[in-house]
């Protein structure tokens, strides 16, 4: 017979070792020195199926105390949307600005464009 890991038997149930350790010595009374004893192959699938249980027990549990939940859009996100639709996209119109210096700052181009230095930093930030 094969006798398999605590550890790797823990990955497989998607545990940490210690819990399952734990969880060996509680439910079933066997107890283990650490990560890397073994057990045997029929321990390894009664311990699956024993977690197997408790989880879906425990999804029992929850589907019972939880209102079942709608997943049905809510009016005032529709009207939001609704409104999104109907807005027509403003386009800013397109102004160009001849600069003959070499060297440029952001001042000097806000100024000449007559526009925020933070909206030129954002569309330049958006374009990328």
């Amino acid at each position: 017979m094969s006798k398999t890991r605590i550890y790797e038997v823990a990955k497989e149930l998607g545990m940490n070792s210690k819990e399952l350790m734990e969880f060996l010595e509680k439910e079933l009374n066997i107890s283990v020195k650490s990560h890397m004893s073994t057990i045997e192959e029929e321990t390894v699938q009664a311990i699956k199926d024993l977690i197997e249980e408790e989880r879906q027990a425990k999804k029992e549990v929850k589907k019972q105390k939880e209102p079942p939940k709608e997943k049905k859009k809510t009016p005032e996100k529709i009207k939001v949307k609704e409104k999104l639709e109907e807005e027509p996209v403003e386009e800013k119109p397109v102004r160009e600005v001849t600069i003959t210096t070499q060297e440029i700052t952001l001042d000097i181009l806000a100024k000449r464009l007559e526009l925020e230095q933070n909206d030129i930093i954002k569309d330049m930030f958006m374009k990328g």
